[in-house]
């Protein structure tokens, strides 16, 4: 009994305590969550690594740019672009560009034609009005006959270009795709081409290596 008696007045007074350091009438701010603090304390950095990131994005383009152009200029296989890489594509473009078709006249053909029924129309009506109806007419079915001929020219083009990779490489090693491939390649005028042809006309890769 003795013994909490003398408890009792250490228990009075930690209460006494706890009542003072907790005073209801101390007022405190909103505290920060756990986001918001570290937001400000990193807000500062943050801004500054992503000028950084923005300024070696934008770099390691332009080197990129840079480098896959080089590559179309000179046919380098490991800076060209994903879509004209591999030696199935580099076949299907050394044989499209060592060869004359008339495929690849026929843009140039038909801007031609259309030039020509603008200036031979614009002239004739002053005149004969029939004549120049009939030189419309017949300059617009020679534009679709060029148009037919070069297609079908750029087909047979592509199909002789897959077949001689497949005999070559082998059906497994073929990409989906390559006889379209060869096909937009056939129709475009060799200085348009993309990658820059490698080889002459006339002449294979292998020849043009070993003159």
């Amino acid at each position: 009994m003795s013994l909490l008696k003398k408890q009792q007045p250490s228990e009075a007074e930690n209460t006494g305590e706890s009542k003072t350091t907790t005073n209801p009438r101390q007022k405190k701010g909103p505290t920060p969550s756990r986001k918001q603090q570290e937001a400000r304390n990193y807000q500062g950095l943050l801004g500054v690594d992503k000028k950084v990131a923005k300024e070696r994005a934008r770099a390691e383009s332009r080197r990129r740019y840079e480098r896959e152009q080089e590559g179309l200029r000179t046919g380098r296989e490991d800076l060209l672009p994903y879509q004209h890489r591999g030696q199935a594509r580099r076949m299907t473009r050394d044989y499209i560009d060592g060869r004359y078709s008339f495929a690849e006249f026929m843009i140039v053909t038909m801007l031609a034609l259309m030039a020509l029924s603008l200036i031979a129309v614009s002239i004739l009506n002053r005149q004969d009005s029939d004549l120049a109806q009939k030189v419309n007419t017949w300059t617009l079915i020679g534009s679709y006959a060029v148009l037919i001929l070069g297609m079908l020219d750029a087909g047979f083009i592509a199909g002789q270009a897959r077949r001689k990779v497949v005999k070559r490489l082998g059906a497994d090693n073929v990409p989906r795709g390559l006889r379209w491939y060869a096909f937009t390649r056939a129709i475009m005028i060799r200085r348009w081409r993309s990658p820059k042809p490698q080889v002459g006309r006339g002449k294979s890769a292998k020849q043009q290596r070993n003159s």
